[in-house]
């Protein structure tokens, strides 16, 4: 479909669309009773799937969640997995002292083997280099480093 505008600007628009659909509870549940409507009008998930950024298997399961317990099920999932060994406010403060070291001081962490011994230090909690590496891409804007 050719709609007069150019690729680095339709790229620019998909993602600020899909960073407006990440951006709170509310917008993901819009996102899935779209994408379910979209089914239930006739659209196969398949083809959905190419364009909403989910997987046929998700459209499907928001679906079959939709069809068993009704639209209001499609709110929040509870996040599966182990949780997290850091607070999402001790994760915060990671992020702001990146930011904005203390006055006068170097950054406290640069590296994912400096916030390792950054967060055994100050939290006492063992993570991996590897884990911290994620910390780092999660919380510090791209650029920044």
């Amino acid at each position: 479909m050719h709609t007069g505008i150019s690729e680095e600007e339709r790229s620019s628009l998909l993602a600020e669309g899909r960073s407006i659909l990440a951006s709170s509870a509310d917008c993901r549940y819009l996102h899935r009773v779209e994408i379910v409507t979209l089914v239930m009008a006739g659209l196969s998930p398949t083809s959905l799937s190419h364009f909403s950024n989910e997987t046929r298997t998700t459209i499907e399961r928001w679906v079959k969640i939709a069809c068993e317990q009704g639209i209001d099920a499609l709110h929040e999932f509870k996040k599966t997995g182990r949780p997290s060994r850091l607070s999402s406010d001790e994760l915060a403060e990671i992020g702001r002292l990146f930011q904005q070291p203390p006055a006068g001081s170097q950054k406290l962490f640069h590296d994912g083997q400096s916030l390792q011994a950054f967060i055994r230090q100050q939290y006492h909690v063992k993570l991996s280099i590897r884990q911290c590496q994620r910390i780092i891409r999660k919380i510090i804007p791209e650029g920044s480093m």
